[in-house]
């Protein structure tokens, strides 16, 4: 038992050491993904909303539906330039 210990601890030195020199924290794969996931949705989702609501104040079906696009296009700019910039990381 005192063998599988060591064996153990020796295991999550080396993991550790491994992912300090890549300069990740520890367990950063799943909840960069998933953070990544969040920031991506509400990077579309909030502007889109926003965009909505302004058409509505002005009343036309149209001009919400331009501003609906708008707000489409926006958070996806903005999501694209965020993406790119964590890839560069």
């Amino acid at each position: 038992m005192d063998n599988n210990k060591k064996f153990e601890d020796k295991i999550e030195r080396e993991i550790e050491r491994r992912l300090a020199a890549r300069g990740e924290p520890i367990g950063s794969g799943v909840w960069r993904a998933a953070s990544l996931f969040g920031l991506v949705g509400w990077g579309v989702a909030a502007p889109v909303a926003l965009f909505t609501y302004i058409g509505t104040l002005f009343g036309d079906r149209w001009t919400t539906l331009c501003f609906i696009l708008g707000g489409i296009l926006f958070g996806l700019y903005n999501t694209y330039r965020f993406i790119k910039r964590e890839i560069k990381q």
